[in-house]
């Protein structure tokens, strides 16, 4: 018998969507989840991964609950099926495969009534992405992602996001529409020749910009709160370079707008090296006036206890911006999310221009309507 030929939840084909308060919704849905054990996760249990990793509302009940039919497979062990009350004591290898069925609840993203295509041939899609949506599955989103919007209401087959924009950024994103291309393109974004890529983004920054240029070349930490310390959740600072010009000054907001030009391709790059250098980009709320992140971005020397408690902080504070403790779900129990203000669905950041001038490709996207300049 296989995994799933048992489970009591039968997956649901495909949610609905409806649009309310200028925000994009999916009715909750059941969905078969299938993870391959992590290293992070071997000799832990799924209640030690539970409370490190999805502490919001996932606990022994949560597991036992034969709804969601938690279920372990162990593929170097004959395939040998654990589930219930085993579960509690099981330590996970190396090759154990975990499966669920979850009733599945996503966040509301920002409604947008049409993607812009930008570009497209036989092996490209280049788009002018919205703020406010994420590109690709998390562990909270999957039908509310841009992929799986294009493929579901733009009858796209295959997208393979080719670079990173973070939910809150808009402005150009390059998929490939091809697999057997991906590593050619992947290739041109990690190439360390001067040149071979040129990115340009618009930003607008709290405060009056001082310098005409400046270029700021401050190490990044690397943070990946899904682990822990131990489990390199923080990296040696990276050597980083973005080059910044003003643009114009608005003195009634006391906001400075200006292209940014990273010359190097780390995670937030901007956005960290904005807020290190006084001026943080507005709406962030990373690395804002009152940004999440804020705090270890500061620190000189991180110890486990201060990542910790950081970390902490973080979780709680997203828990709290995102989850409405006052409403269980009636089917599964967690807690619903809440709708989030429209005017937080963005940061005034967007990729602008892509320019590969070495095979002849040039991008280049509108820009939003808080980085026109009279």
């Amino acid at each position: 018998m296989s995994a799933v030929d048992s489970v009591l939840i039968t997956p649901t084909p495909k949610p609905k969507y409806f649009f309310e308060n200028g925000l994009r919704k999916i009715e909750p849905y059941y969905h078969l989840n299938k993870t391959f054990v992590k290293g992070r996760w071997v000799n832990k249990t799924l209640l030690e991964i539970f409370k490190a990793e999805f502490k919001s509302y996932y606990d022994l009940d949560y597991l036992l609950n034969k709804k969601n039919s938690y279920r372990v497979i162990r593929r170097q062990r004959n395939n040998e099926i654990i589930s219930g009350l085993k579960l509690i004591d099981l330590k996970l290898n190396h090759g154990d495969l975990v499966e669920n069925i979850q009733h599945k609840h996503e966040p509301p993203v920002k409604y947008n009534d049409k993607i812009k295509i930008i570009f497209e041939d036989e092996f490209l899609l280049v788009i002018d992405k919205p703020s406010g949506i994420p590109v690709h599955s998390t562990k909270n989103y999957y039908y509310n992602t841009i992929i799986e919007i294009l493929k579901n209401e733009y009858n796209y087959k295959n997208l393979y996001p080719l670079h990173r924009l973070d939910k809150l950024t808009s402005g150009i994103l390059i998929l490939s529409k091809n697999n057997s291309k991906n590593s050619y393109y992947q290739d041109l974004f990690k190439a360390k020749q001067e040149n071979q890529v040129i990115k340009e983004y618009i930003a607008k920054v709290d405060g009056k910009f001082p310098y005409n240029q400046f270029l700021c070349q401050d190490d990044i930490i690397q943070i990946d709160f899904h682990k822990s310390f131990n489990e390199c959740g923080i990296k040696n600072p990276k050597k980083s370079s973005t080059l910044f010009e003003f643009l114009q000054y608005d003195h009634n907001m006391n906001q400075s707008l200006l292209r940014c030009k990273p010359l190097t391709g780390r995670t937030h790059q901007i956005r960290i090296h904005l807020k290190k250098i006084g001026f943080p980009i507005v709406n962030d709320p990373l690395y804002g006036k009152n940004g999440l992140l804020n705090e270890i971005q500061d620190l000189k020397e991180i110890d486990e206890i201060k990542f910790n408690n950081c970390i902490e902080i973080l979780h709680s504070k997203i828990d709290n911006l995102m989850l409405d403790e006052t409403n269980n779900c009636k089917e599964c129990g967690i807690y619903a999310y809440k709708d989030p203000d429209i005017n937080n669905l963005f940061i005034c950041l967007h990729s602008q221009v892509y320019n590969f001038p070495n095979i002849n490709l040039f991008f280049k996207s509108d820009l939003p309507e808080w980085a026109l300049i009279e």
